[in-house]
């Protein structure tokens, strides 16, 4: 065993006792005075800690009550002796430490904050760090996830994966996505989700409010999102505060380390979620944005047990027979464009109607035109409504997908991003086209 391991150990044993000791203290200074034992420091021979000790009266109280703990630390240490059941237990030093009643005070004013938000419709808009995101997520309650619409495995594998996370801890917790595959239906299953009205609401995997799948949550566009997690580099910081990380391949990636920010244990269940996220945005970690954190985190997740080759097998390999007449027709229509540097496929409505395929079994389609030898700007259009078409733009080196879809009004990666169309068929595609010839000719790739 690891002399760190055995020595945080030590430490985890040694704060749990003391804190059940204190419990029993008759002295004034410390009885009934709600102390929480913070943290401990152990010497390497454990020979001596440091104790440290808030109380939720604030610094004063937790001042008086180290007093009252030093005198009663022979008291202390006998009883942590027969506890722990050791010779000798460790010269104790007792200090004050104000972090509970700070972090009680942060949740108080962060709750203040929301509700004005809620009550004003008007907030600053903040950047986060990794730190800052996890403690935002350890003071809230009443929590709704939310992704983007029309889900894929990163937004519905994210979101399914922090709420796990955060109901493992205690916290209520709802998810409210729009239609999603049915390969990803199990990922809800097995958990007490809140049923009632939510005091927060969170994003995953969402660049823009403009995007954001609120239909079925049923809350307003205006609604304020309190936090979002995100790895698109074209993040619009549409909420009271967002954490992204555009060097993630994944929004599943940016959750797990968010969920060990907060120093919760990824299960099983957990992991499954994230790993779906992260190979969903990575092609199975065959794109450009798979890094060697990427592995590493993908490496973390394997080591709880789950089954990478059904995942797989039931993510990316297993199609339905109207999802395979579907992709025959979209394939059957592809065109192409600028001698040959750009390839697209529209899927309509009566395309659907004829296949019985769902939307939202689709996602593969979305790479098919990139894979063509030559290819450098990959177009896939999909008819939502009569007159709008949901774009999907997806490049091979040195084509930017970001870029183009800026340009019409859409965003996300390098190598994959999105945006809408309107008008019939004719005049959604000339739209795009124009968008992408021009952007070949700017960047001397025509």
């Amino acid at each position: 065993m690891p002399a760190s391991y055995k020595k945080s150990r030590d430490a985890e044993d040694i704060k749990r006792e003391i804190t059940a000791i204190i419990r029993d203290l008759k002295d004034p200074r410390v009885k009934d005075k709600l102390l929480t034992v913070v943290r401990i420091e152990l010497a390497p021979d454990l020979s001596f800690g440091r104790v440290y000790v808030s109380a939720m009266e604030g610094p004063e109280t937790a001042e008086k009550a180290c007093e009252g703990l030093e005198h009663a630390q022979g008291l202390i240490r006998k009883e942590l002796s027969s506890r722990l059941r050791i010779r000798k237990s460790p010269e104790l030093k007792f200090i004050a430490d104000d972090s509970v009643r700070e972090g009680i005070e942060l949740w108080e004013n962060f709750k203040k904050e929301n509700e004005r938000i809620k009550r004003e419709n008007t907030f600053v808009r903040k950047k986060v760090n990794l730190s800052e995101a996890a403690e935002r997520l350890m003071t809230m309650d009443k929590i709704c996830v939310l992704a983007h619409e029309n889900p894929d495995g990163d937004a519905v594998g994210s979101a399914y994966g922090l709420a796990r996370g955060l109901v493992s801890i205690g916290k209520k917790v709802k998810v409210e996505l729009e239609k999603y595959s049915d390969s990803d239906k199990y990922l809800s299953e097995g958990v007490d989700w809140y049923d009632g009205e939510p005091d927060y609401y969170v994003s995953v995997d969402t660049a823009d409010k403009n995007i954001l799948g609120v239909k079925t949550a049923g809350i307003e566009k205006n609604t304020p999102i309190a936090l979002n997690l995100d790895h698109h580099v074209s993040n619009t910081y549409f909420a009271v505060e967002t954490y992204a990380d555009s060097s993630a391949a994944a929004a599943a990636e940016v959750v797990f380390d968010t969920l060990n920010e907060m120093k919760i244990p990824i299960t099983k269940d957990i992991a499954e979620c994230l790993y779906i996220g992260i190979s969903t945005d990575t092609g199975c970690f065959r794109y450009g944005n798979t890094t060697a954190k990427t592995l590493r985190t993908a490496a973390d997740l394997a080591e709880t047990g789950i089954d990478l080759g059904k995942i797989n097998r039931v993510q990316f390999e297993t199609k339905t027979k109207a999802y395979a007449e579907l992709e025959r027709q979209a394939l059957s229509s592809m065109r192409f464009f600028f001698d040959g540097k750009a390839a697209l496929i529209t899927v309509t409505n009566d395309m659907f109607k004829s296949t019985g395929a769902d939307d939202t079994e689709t996602q593969a389609l979305n790479s098919l035109t990139r894979q063509i030898e030559g290819v450098l700007v990959g177009i896939t259009m999909k008819e939502k409504t009569p007159g709008m078409f949901r774009v999907s733009i997806r490049t091979n080196p040195p084509a930017n997908a970001q870029t183009i879809a800026a340009s019409l009004g859409g965003g996300g990666h390098t190598a994959a991003s999105g945006c809408s169309a309107e008008g019939t068929k004719e005049e959604a595609e000339k739209l795009v086209l124009e968008k992408v010839e021009e952007y070949l000719k700017e960047s001397g790739l025509l």
